[in-house]
């Protein structure tokens, strides 16, 4: 006779309960140590409320409805009217713009250029997207934007220098420092940059040389009325020496562009320039 604690030969396994006592006091404790959690009041919506909410997601649902409406209708419009004009000739095309000036399927007054453009305005840092759309104007705003934060994190000024000066860094400042080094040289010597060339710049700097175009660009502008004003192309070392040096030095000896159809004095009679401070006698 198998016993509870010898399984049979077929391994039965016979389960062995607890007595009636314990079990009785296995379930006294666990009613004693139990805690019951509250349950949440109801929520009680606002009926009123409710309404209105309906009632203003269907007008902004008709609404959105009956624009898309029209914005399809409009495009299969302007797209028959363009299929229609594809057959005629300059004459008739010139003709029928001149008829259906001010109505939406003239692309003159009523141009959907812009609805089937991306804006892009692409840089190394900051928003890749124009914010503002249509060529030029996005472009601006980006590029005010920009300078408007790169002035914000420029670090403290050390000295005054560069003070009036704004600067352009035309590709790699060279061996000596880096262009992120030069950034902040200009910046903590009261000196500005800028992402772009424009005409508040003062001065270029280009280590590397101009390209061909940018240089006869140059060369055509220095001559006439107000040449002294127009921007320098340096190198480097002029910011270097001139924080060196505690002063602005002159641009002379410093360039990087020479115009071979305009000798000098200087070369005239072989001196090298001397490296002086500006305006110095």
């Amino acid at each position: 006779m198998p016993t509870p604690l010898s399984p049979s030969s077929s391994q039965e396994i016979i389960p062995i309960s607890p007595p009636a006592h314990l079990r009785q006091k296995r379930k006294t404790r666990s009613e004693e140590g139990s805690t019951s959690i509250p349950l949440p009041a109801p929520v009680r919506f606002d009926r009123e409320l409710e309404n209105r909410l309906s009632k203003r997601l269907k007008e902004q649902q008709r609404k959105e409805e009956s624009q898309n409406g029209e914005d399809k209708a409009d495009r299969k419009t302007r797209d028959g009217e363009r299929d229609r004009m594809e057959g005629m000739s300059r004459t008739q095309v010139t003709s029928r713009m001149m008829r259906t000036l001010g109505k939406n399927v003239n692309p003159i007054t009523n141009s959907d250029l812009y609805s089937r453009t991306d804006h892009f305005v692409s840089a190394a840092t900051g928003h890749q997207q124009s914010n503002r759309g249509g060529g030029s104007a996005g472009a601006a705003t980006y590029w005010e934007v920009r300078n408007a934060k790169m002035a914000e994190q420029a670090r403290e000024k050390r000295t005054d220098v560069l003070a009036g000066c704004v600067f352009y860094i035309n590709g790699s400042t060279g061996p000596r420092l880096s262009n992120l080094q030069l950034q902040q040289m200009i910046t903590s010597n009261g000196g500005r940059f800028t992402a772009t060339q424009n005409s508040s710049c003062t001065h270029v700097i280009a280590n590397g040389g101009l390209s061909g175009s940018k240089t006869q660009k140059w060369i055509d502008g220095q001559g006439g009325r107000g040449g002294l004003k127009r921007l320098k192309v340096v190198r480097v070392e002029w910011v270097l020496d001139s924080v060196e040096k505690g002063c602005l030095l002159s641009e002379v000896g410093y360039g990087v562009i020479e115009n071979p159809s305009q000798k000098s004095l200087l070369d005239a009679f072989g001196v090298r320039p001397k490296r002086e401070e500006r305006g110095s006698k």
